[in-house]
């Protein structure tokens, strides 16, 4: 890479401009070196404005949400993403296909921060649109990317067997390629729903019969640094029995980040009986015996935060 990127900016060909920085940026965050990361993005976009290539911009500000994500600041991240809204750029890029955009695009962007941060809920019918565009333009890549945040959304909204479901029909399509940053590149949460996934193949002897798929998610939890789940059904991760709804994920979050109940009321515009009923639920969901228990299962659920 650093060899390559100095021949590309200056011949200034955007796509291997913005794919170069992207790659090596990944590979500082990976390693650690996050400050390096953040000062290969900042060339990115200088590199952008001297040459007057809006979509160099905007592209090194998409990436620098995605970092910020996974960092988990979600306030730096949604004022890049709303740095990185030039419509312009995008409208244009709908009508065409360019590599560097192949997979990372601002609608994505966006979604992926609602999964994490927003209703993750709400994005299961944008994801479906975009899964059924990308399918219907043979965009196999992006669509792979998309039932990724897809399973991730399913587990935040409660319902972890169908995001399991989801990830395994992308790891079994993945393994056949043997990717592994396309995967890896979404974080820490994918990754746990990954050993999750792991576990369940070591508690099923009849998919032992695929090998590569077992080295392959092997693989990826080794790139992910974690160490493979237990068996299910034998720690907290199986304790969601029934699906939270929405309003019961929203409850909980605000009971992960301190709040009483009156503050939750206030917050939500219901009453604080209601909110005491929600919590009722929630216990009785998540067989939790308190708040903090709850808000603790939540997280190992990724539910919420």
């Amino acid at each position: 890479m650093n060899a390559y990127l100095p021949l590309v900016c200056d011949v200034v060909l955007p796509d291997h401009i913005i794919s170069g920085h992207a790659i090596q940026t990944r590979i500082e965050f990976d390693r650690g070196d996050v400050e390096k990361a953040f000062e290969t993005l900042t060339g990115l976009e200088y590199l952008g404005h001297r040459s007057r290539l809006p979509r160099i911009v905007a592209s090194a500000k998409l990436e620098r949400s995605r970092l910020f994500l996974l960092k988990g600041n979600s306030q730096a991240s949604m004022e890049e993403l709303e740095r990185a809204a030039d419509s312009t750029v995008w409208e244009r890029l709908e009508r065409q296909r360019l590599p560097a955009h192949e997979i990372e695009y601002f609608k994505l962007g966006r979604i992926r921060w609602d999964i994490h941060f927003g209703d993750a809920g709400a994005t299961l019918p944008l994801l479906e649109c975009e899964l059924n565009k990308a399918v219907s333009q043979s965009r196999h890549f992006r669509a792979l990317r998309l039932r990724v945040l897809q399973s991730l959304a399913l587990q935040r909204s409660g319902e972890p067997s169908a995001a399991i479901e989801t990830l395994a029909g992308v790891l079994r399509q993945a393994s056949r390629e043997g990717f592994v940053r396309l995967i890896v590149d979404e974080g820490e949460y994918v990754g746990r729903l990954v050993c999750r996934f792991y576990a369940m193949l070591e508690e099923m002897p009849a998919k032992r019969s695929d090998p590569v798929l077992i080295h392959y998610v092997r693989r990826l939890i080794n790139a992910f640094g974690l160490a493979p789940a237990g068996p299910l059904g034998t720690s907290d991760d199986d304790r969601l029995m029934e699906p939270l709804t929405q309003k019961e994920i929203q409850v909980l979050q605000l009971v992960a980040d301190g709040n009483s109940n009156s503050a939750i009321s206030e917050k939500l515009a219901i009453s604080d009986s209601t909110v005491r009923t929600h919590l009722r639920r929630v216990n009785n969901k998540l067989n939790a015996g308190s708040r903090a228990e709850a808000a603790a299962i939540g997280r190992r659920l990724d539910v919420i935060r």
